[in-house]
């Protein structure tokens, strides 16, 4: 098996003999893991950098590949489908699940990106063509639920709802078409059918589970990462087990992701995207119509671009509606269907709080305002890292923007100084110009430039 600790990742075998194959960065946290069996590949996340890796395991130098950190933020948990080799990612502080495809054009798009609040794990099943994701809510307007969708994001149901609050990590039985999941809250680890219906408890009490953090499985036991025990954790996965000690060495660790490396985890089945290269798509063949047809696919478009009547083609939307959220700034094609992402989403750096944004529709280009920094970035419509535009200027609580797009102007409001100001954006100190003095309770501008 391998499991992340701190920044390392170690490969512990069955005569529990462990030893470390990569190590990272100082001061970073790898969190989650999983791997391609058939490629010989492992892939981990560092969430708080906001980027995946992947690491060769066939070869002896343990060469390490960055292979995402664009339009991406906190990678908490990642599944990969071995089947048409494309890895689902569940990004936390974004609420939303997105798909990388793992061959050389590395293309990304979104899966799910509503009904979801604080999605944590993911599990899937390329088999049956599930998904499985686990949502830990707030705890009160919204509760913690797993869900059950098709690999292509629709059809989305509730499995579970109840007696559930803080889920942190899900996996799946193929044969026998299981869930298992841990509660951190209620010190509990359970199982599922497919439907959500034949629930039964494996294990329970803070004694067994004190603050387990990750859950894999092999033959019939079950394997857990604790983080208070710093430990993995083993028990039989039948009712009312109780957990040994698989893994734990002398000094104190606290172990995080685990998966379990076996072939017999990534059973094979016949790739529909096989029998024509692609499956006829321009970009992306997924799994995810099983249930209309044995060993059917349909085809994806990447973010920026929709499907054409063919169903296949793609060709790029080119006018969508700009959805500025806390923490991303997202393009929704509303011509057609609103799930569709008009552009991959900006993503500022974490902590970073959005509070409104404009275009400049001639460069491409989309400004917005940083609240924790106070300053104004700037960032390509095809989601590029945004890049702070004023590094020597701040401009404190900005509430609204409004850009001029005919002499390159930004119009402002400032909360804290009570003034509305403009500044122009194509000089290099950015001059300022207050405009108006004691304003109040103004949360939105609009101008129009040709009318002046």
């Amino acid at each position: 098996m391998f499991v992340t600790i701190a920044n390392k990742i170690y490969e512990i075998d069955r005569l529990r003999n462990a030893r470390v194959i990569y190590t990272g960065l100082e001061n970073i946290t790898l969190y989650a893991v999983d791997y391609h069996y058939r490629n010989q590949l492992l892939y981990f996340t560092d969430p708080y950098a906001h980027k995946i890796f992947s690491l060769s395991l066939s070869s002896s130098s343990s060469s390490v590949r960055l292979i995402l950190e664009k339009n991406i933020r906190m990678p908490i948990s990642i599944a990969i489908d071995w089947i048409t080799n494309k890895m689902y990612i569940v990004e936390y502080e974004l609420a939303r699940i997105d798909m990388l495809s793992l061959d050389e054009k590395m293309m990304k798009t979104n899966i799910i990106i509503n009904n979801l609040y604080q999605p944590v794990a993911i599990a899937i099943d390329p088999i049956a063509e599930y998904l499985f994701v686990a949502d830990e809510g707030n705890g009160y307007r919204i509760s913690a639920k797993i869900n059950r969708c098709v690999l292509d994001g629709t059809q989305c149901t509730t499995l579970i709802d109840q007696k559930l609050e803080q889920p942190s990590d899900l996996t799946v039985d193929f044969i026998k078409r299981r869930v298992y999941w841990v509660d951190r809250a209620y010190d509990h680890v359970e199982s599922c059918d497919y439907h959500g219906s034949r629930r039964i408890t494996i294990t329970s009490g803070s004694q067994n589970i004190p603050f387990t953090v990750g859950i894999d499985l092999f033959e019939n036991n079950l394997y857990l990462t604790d983080d208070v025990k710093g430990a993995v954790l083993q028990l039989r996965r039948h009712f009312n087990s109780n957990t040994s000690y698989f893994y734990k060495p002398e000094s104190f660790i606290r172990p995080q992701g685990i998966a379990v490396y076996h072939e017999t985890r990534q059973p094979n089945r016949i790739n529909p995207c096989n029998g024509t290269y692609n499956g006829g798509c321009e970009h992306l063949c997924l799994l995810g119509r099983g249930y209309l047809l044995t060993n059917s696919y349909q085809c994806r478009c990447q973010s920026g671009f929709r499907l054409k009547s063919d169903l296949k083609s793609c060709e790029p939307v080119k006018d969508f509606l700009l959805l500025t959220r806390l923490t991303s700034i997202r393009g929704i094609d509303f011509n057609r269907d609103s799930t569709i992402e008009a552009r991959p989403p900006i993503v500022p750096e974490r902590r970073t709080t959005i509070s409104d944004s404009v275009f400049d529709y001639e460069e491409k280009t989309v400004y917005f305002y940083g609240q924790r920094s106070q300053m104004i970035y700037s960032s390509k419509m095809d989601g590029e890292k945004p890049i702070p535009v004023t590094t020597s200027k701040i401009f404190p609580v900005v509430s609204a923007l409004a850009f001029d797009w005919y002499s390159k102007l930004l119009y402002m409001t400032s909360i804290s100084e009570s003034q509305l100001f403009v500044v122009r954006l194509n000089g290099r100190d950015f001059p300022q110009r207050i405009l108006i003095n004691g304003t109040t309770g103004i949360h939105g501008i609009a101008l129009d430039p040709l009318q002046g």
